[in-house]
């Protein structure tokens, strides 16, 4: 087996690629669970989470949303609650993966899992044109 890839030395595009290919996987896997991906066993983290949150230096208790990735996607929305420290993921009206750990239904998962891949998509996006302005 090869050696496993440190994901914080990936590239901030490589990672939201990777994010991405997660949640594919559960969105075709609706039954499945994140850390029962099997890309896990293909990156080094002791994070079976999220690949944002790896890149990010997110660590047991130590979140660094500021970081994220994904942050401006998820900051669309209105916060949930204004007084607690959340993770933006799970703070935000407009977080799929807010709504996708309430819902109990294959076909709730699937349509969460799927607005996810959609918000990777535009930020994926959004990277590719800041750096092609940078070039």
């Amino acid at each position: 087996m090869p050696k496993p890839i440190d994901i914080r030395k990936l590239s901030d595009l490589e990672v939201l690629k990777v994010c991405k290919e997660l949640w594919v996987w559960l969105y075709k896997n609706p039954d499945e669970q994140k850390h029962h991906w099997p890309g896990w066993r293909k990156y080094n983290t002791d994070l079976n989470d999220c690949p944002c949150c790896a890149k990010a230096g997110y660590t047991r208790g130590t979140p660094h949303c500021n970081k994220c990735l994904l942050k401006k996607q998820f900051q669309r929305g209105k916060m949930l609650v204004k007084s607690l420290p959340i993770f933006f993921c799970e703070n935000y009206s407009s977080s799929p993966w807010h709504h996708y750990r309430l819902v109990t239904t294959v076909a709730w998962q699937k349509k969460w899992a799927l607005k996810m891949v959609e918000i990777i998509d535009e930020a994926i996006a959004e990277l590719k044109a800041k750096e092609k302005g940078n070039a």
